[in-house]
């Protein structure tokens, strides 16, 4: 089964991976000479030419049938996952063409072949504009670890491995950070936490690119702090106010993810979307919407993509939050008045945010008081996953809404759902546990 691999936008020259070719023979033996004085003009050219040998090994490669051989610069990374398949996007710096070999991991069960036999697979993608490679693999076992490998003309250029979604009801677990794209040596440490958490997903709220979301901050500021955790575990990005920068505008955004397109109908709207985990619905909104947008288009689309009667748990997703117990002034009117009602409406379960740089966990709220737990909603700031950090109101000047805040360090939160609870965890970059809450049904 041949995957056409759609390709946008475009890349910058630095490389994560380069594959070196090794030339046939030996390289450093000395053929003698059959002149045992050689003429004065041959040394005299000898000596001319030799300066220029290194220049002409590396342009030889150049000159072979097919060009010069791609490297992996940026990716790959877990997109869209299912219970029976994945895509996987990274960025090549040639034009060739290449493969995917997927295989069932040791003690996995594989799916129908699509190419080779038993539980093997190759799956073909082929380079579009801007260097972007990406391929869909269908027909594997849900709740399975894949290997995969990477090729270009049999050389391999990547390995990694990724599990499926499961398709029952059976408990999960995800790891949620923002404001993070600073690439800091705290955004590496949170990285590293979180592989070791061993979360099911990502969800990302926000800002993943610092200053401006600007393509080419991309390699250093997400690609790489993040380059073992994205190659086998799948990313769901909200769009932060960095990320909508000028210029572009989110453009590097939209090249760069694949996301589901299962949104409101109408312009802008491709950061706003919903996918399912097992019996819990997640939807994720972009708050740069203007007020107009947000009211008539994205907060009724909310309310009925929560309304499915089969959803377990309800979770949240966006940047901006109605509700922080900041230091700085902040206002939040436009997701307070038009999204607030709409959560609460479609009975949300939990929403995660980011925008400011520290972490806060409400009491559930219900048209702006306190109810008891699985009555209202409960909000959570997870916004110190490695950018610097804001500035958090003492304890003691916190509104009663606030029951829990942390930011003297980054940290994540680690979410694990089960049938009857949702337990979370919200865990500092050094491994302490800042916060532990669990709503039960």
């Amino acid at each position: 089964m041949a995957v056409k691999a759609r390709r946008t936008g475009t890349i910058e020259p630095p490389r994560l991976l380069q594959t070196a070719r090794r030339r046939p023979g030996r390289e450093n033996s000395v053929t003698p000479s059959p002149f045992r004085n050689p003429p004065r003009s041959g040394r005299r050219l000898t000596t001319v030419l030799r300066p220029l040998l290194p220049l002409v090994l590396f342009l030889l490669p150049a000159c072979a049938p097919g060009g010069p051989r791609a490297g992996i610069q940026e990716g790959p990374i877990v997109q869209l996952p299912r219970p029976t398949g994945v895509t996987l996007v990274w960025f090549a710096d040639g034009e060739e063409r290449m493969e995917v070999m997927v295989k069932a991991a040791p003690g996995s069960e594989g799916g129908a072949a699509v190419s080779g036999s038993g539980d093997r697979r190759l799956v073909e993608a082929s380079p579009g504009p801007g260097g972007r490679y990406r391929v869909r693999i269908e027909g594997l076992t849900p709740g399975r670890t894949y290997r995969y490998r990477i090729q270009a003309g049999g050389e391999g250029l990547f390995r990694g491995e990724f599990r499926t979604d499961p398709a029952g009801d059976v408990p999960f677990r995800f790891a949620v950070l923002g404001d993070s794209g600073s690439g800091w040596e705290a955004q590496r440490e949170v990285a590293a936490r979180i592989r070791a958490a061993r979360p099911d997903f990502l969800l990302h709220t926000g800002d993943l690119v610092y200053p401006e979301g600007t393509r080419s901050d991309y390699l250093e500021k997400f690609f790489r702090p993040y380059r073992d955790l994205l190659s086998r575990v799948a990313l769901w990005p909200c769009l932060g106010n960095h990320d909508d920068h000028a210029p572009g505008y989110g453009k590097a955004f939209r090249e760069i993810f694949a996301l589901p397109g299962n949104g409101p109908e109408g312009p802008g709207t491709e950061a706003d979307y919903w996918f399912d985990h097992g019996r819990a619905r997640f939807v994720v909104v972009n708050t740069e919407h203007r007020m107009k947008e947000l009211r008539e288009v994205i907060a009724p689309w909310l309310v009925r993509t929560l309304a499915d009667p089969g959803i377990r748990w309800r979770i949240v997703a966006f940047h901006r939050p109605p509700f922080a117990s900041s230091a700085e002034p902040y206002t939040a009117k436009r997701v307070r008045k038009a999204l607030v009602p709409a959560l609460e409406q479609a009975r949300a379960d939990v929403v995660f945010m980011g925008h400011k740089h520290f972490y806060e966990r409400s009491r559930p709220l219900r048209g702006g008081k306190i109810v008891k737990e699985g009555e209202g909603v409960v909000y959570v700031i997870s916004g110190g996953g490695g950018g610097d950090l804001q500035d958090l109101l003492p304890a003691s000047e916190r509104a009663p809404w606030s029951a829990a805040a942390f930011g003297d360090d980054s940290s994540f939160t680690l979410v694990t759902v089960g049938a009857k609870s949702l337990r979370l965890r919200q865990i500092s970059r050094t491994g302490e546990t800042v916060d532990d809450y669990t709503l039960s049904r």
